[in-house]
């Protein structure tokens, strides 16, 4: 499935994103950052560039998908969306809890 929650367009295409686009675009961003944030920490000699710039490129990605998901819970709101946007939620908050 092409998700167009995983592109990195300037500006979402809310005619392509669908419901079923959005938990999986959460659930593979979260796994992906959570591959990547132990390899960042391991670093000796950690600089701006090889720690700082890699995690907020992270949290950009999270954030432009989130921030969809709730613009479409605000404007499009549904039972489904209801519940899809409250999984999400919840696994953002767990997934904050861990990293801080």
């Amino acid at each position: 499935m092409n998700n167009p929650l995983l592109t990195d367009d300037l500006l979402p295409k809310f005619d392509h994103i669908r419901t079923e686009h959005m938990e999986p675009a959460i659930d593979q961003i979260l796994s992906e950052n959570r591959m990547k944030i132990p390899q960042l920490a391991q670093q000796d000699d950690p600089t701006w560039d090889t720690l700082v710039q890699p995690m907020q490129a992270m949290e950009n990605k999270l954030a432009n998908a989130w921030s969809v998901i709730c613009h479409l819970n605000g404007v499009a709101n549904n039972d489904e969306l209801r519940q899809v946007y409250k999984n999400c939620l919840e696994k953002l908050t767990e997934y904050s809890t861990e990293i801080r």
